[in-house]
């Protein structure tokens, strides 16, 4: 049987986990220095491969009850 995640979904506002199709713009959007600027966590140069590796370990931290990421 498949998992199914949480989402949040209203008129306006879909919140979900995001998937390896958001892996792109989330490097693009992590990378951009105005975001480092205001993080403890995000490194700079954001460097490839990363956004993959956060997204691939989301199922396991939200099954283990240590995270839920939705966006």
């Amino acid at each position: 049987m498949a998992v199914r995640f949480p989402e949040l979904r209203t008129e306006r506002l879909h919140l979900r986990m995001p998937d390896f199709d958001d892996a792109a713009n989330i490097q693009r959007l992590a990378g951009a220095v105005e975001i480092y600027r205001t993080t403890e966590r995000i490194p700079h140069p954001y460097p490839d491969g990363l956004a993959e590796r956060w997204i691939a370990g989301m199922a396991s931290a939200y099954l283990e009850d240590r995270e839920l990421v939705l966006g």
